[in-house]
């Protein structure tokens, strides 16, 4: 029976360093080339966690097999030094431009948290109390009717001048999608498509003072999982119930569809981040942790702005999946960032971030 235990546990770790390996790759891989493994980089910190555990339990049973576990712990130090932070906060550090990205999803429009009008007020209440300068919405929603006419409120604030860009009218009144607020002129502003419906990205100039920098406002492609498959996955995580053939075809077929579109998202905003003739900020959802092809890309000129100043796993998705940060605030090499937080409030399946920024000399 020891025997058996011994080659279980030595089948299983050898499955989990397999995939652990492949999430590290999807950092150099582009999700064009393998969508396989790009889906690998979204369970990083699950296989982090998996493998540290392997780790120890070979240590105590001084066995050799912690080699293979142990070398990927080591490879995946840069990785890991992007996902997860010590607290370097520093609380006489000066105030600066304060920004503030959030996936919204629609101010809880469709009631998902609580009755309508209820999310919407909190979030108002959110930004009353940060006061922020800068914040960059996704799935923002708006509606001329005076009971959900949320850019009216929002402009009569702190932030005056806006960007928003539609992403498909459902209605004729009706308002969604990339939306940047600003207390700081906009000069320039402009969108990319490849769905007509959907723009994955916007950026403003943005005129703070004798300066202009751009800010992007960025969502890369979701899986868009239906109803049925949310619910799927939600067994598979939560009683690790087994999906039926069918299910997982259709589930495999989103990650395939998602990504392929990704990569053509990616490549095509990170060019025109390095193009640009101002210092850069990106914000927003890019549905990928920071072992991914995306954060690769968008870093390779960018500073993080958690790694900067963050603490812990910064989880910013509220969903089923553990310790998942996808949502990012980037900065130029010539900006300094500090005071990164994530507001940890149930306003959404996302979790607002924020920071505040000096533009350097």
């Amino acid at each position: 029976m020891k025997t058996f235990f011994k080659i279980f546990f030595i089948c299983l770790n050898i499955l989990v360093a397999a995939a652990f390996l492949l999430a590290l790759l999807a950092t150099n891989i582009s999700p064009e080339d393998s969508w396989v493994i790009a889906a690998c980089g979204l369970l990083f910190p699950i296989l982090v966690v998996i493998n540290f555990v392997f780790v120890l339990g070979w240590l105590l049973a001084k066995s050799y097999w912690i080699l293979p576990s142990a070398s990927l712990m080591i490879v995946a130090i840069p990785t890991l030094i992007h996902a997860v932070q010590f607290d370097s906060s520093d609380p006489e550090k000066k105030k600066g431009i304060k920004i503030m990205s959030f996936n919204s999803r629609g101010l809880d429009y469709y009631e998902y948290i609580a009755k309508q009008g209820v999310v919407r007020d909190s979030i108002f209440q959110m930004l009353d109390r940060e006061q922020p300068d800068i914040v960059c919405f996704q799935e923002f929603y708006s509606r001329e009717s005076k009971k959900w006419n949320i850019i009216s409120p929002l402009l009569s604030r702190k932030t005056k001048y806006c960007y928003l860009n539609d992403m498909g009218d459902f209605y004729n009144d009706t308002k969604w999608g990339l939306f940047t607020v600003s207390a700081y002129p906009i000069v320039n502003k402009k969108a990319f498509y490849f769905d007509p419906a959907y723009p994955f990205a916007t950026y403003c100039d943005i005129k703070i003072n004798a300066d202009t920098i751009r800010v992007f406002n960025v969502h890369l492609r979701s899986f868009r999982f239906s109803f049925k498959e949310k619910a799927v996955l939600g067994d598979m995580l939560e009683n690790n119930e087994i999906p039926s053939s069918e299910d997982s075809k259709g589930i495999l077929k989103r990650f395939e569809i998602a990504y392929e579109a990704k990569a053509k998202e990616i490549d095509t905003i990170s060019k025109v981040i390095k193009s640009s003739p101002y210092r850069v900020i990106v914000c927003g959802d890019l549905n990928d942790p920071p072992s991914s092809y995306a954060y690769h890309e968008f870093t390779e000129k960018l500073e993080d702005a958690f790694v900067e100043s963050g603490s812990g796993f910064g989880k910013t998705y509220a969903g089923k999946l553990p310790l998942l940060r996808i949502d990012y605030i980037l900065h130029d090499e010539k900006i300094s960032s500090f005071n990164y937080k994530t507001l940890d409030r149930n306003l959404s399946d996302h979790y607002p971030i924020s920071c505040e920024l000096e533009l350097l000399k």
